[in-house]
């Protein structure tokens, strides 16, 4: 859901609308905001970049004309705020990747698989429940988890969260190689000096593990 967040007025819809505008990302967004200038053509030279923190006060201020943000997170705040905004979807734009990747050991992968495929299948179970009932699993989270969040914000956040769990194919949260390699091969051409240290693809990354969508 990483993207880049503008208001309507600056005209931003295409990567190659960055061209003389001023863009602000996080400190870890900068091989992410390259991988879609470069599938645009666009010299990062032509843009302006800098960092700032989280939060879109700047974007509303006018200091920048975009800002990288979640578009399942920030992007829904700002427009049931009533702000005019679009999204620039880097999925959409040449920039293919995961978020919210689960990490383990090599020894709790070797010693551990069966739970790990528990969790992953119950894990499954419950977005299945959850984008069955939205609204629900809305007023849940709010009511156990996040109260100071707002219902209508969390049902909306989840109702865009939904369909990028089976964007690629059926299992809930399952990867695939293919999408991993496309992403490693576009930091080996934006950052051939980071690509060198990651080794083969075997070393770092299970496919085998989710279940079977229920």
């Amino acid at each position: 859901p990483l993207g880049l967040i503008s208001l309507e007025k600056t005209g931003i819809a295409t990567p190659t609308d960055l061209a003389g505008k001023h863009v602000s990302i996080h400190d870890d967004g900068h091989e992410a905001l390259d991988t879609v200038l470069h599938a645009a053509g666009l010299d990062r030279t032509r843009v302006r970049v800098s960092v700032s923190g989280y939060g879109m006060a700047g974007l509303l201020a006018g200091d920048y004309d975009a800002k990288q943000g979640y578009l399942v997170d920030e992007l829904v705040k700002l427009r049931l705020e009533g702000h005019a905004v679009r999204a620039l979807e880097y999925r959409a734009h040449g920039h293919l990747a995961y978020s919210q990747v689960y990490f383990v050991s090599e020894r709790t992968l070797a010693t551990r698989r069966a739970e790990l495929r528990r969790f992953l299948a119950a894990s499954g179970e419950g977005w299945r429940r959850a984008a069955e009932a939205p609204a629900e699993t809305a007023a849940f989270i709010r009511a156990k988890h996040a109260p100071a969040l707002a219902t209508d914000y969390l049902e909306a956040s989840l109702r865009l969260i939904v369909p990028l769990l089976t964007a690629e194919q059926t299992t809930r949260g399952a990867m695939r190689r293919e999408t991993w390699a496309a992403q490693a091969a576009s930091l080996a051409r934006t950052r051939p000096e980071l690509a060198a240290r990651l080794g083969p693809m075997e070393a770092w990354a299970d496919f085998t593990l989710a279940a079977p969508a229920p």
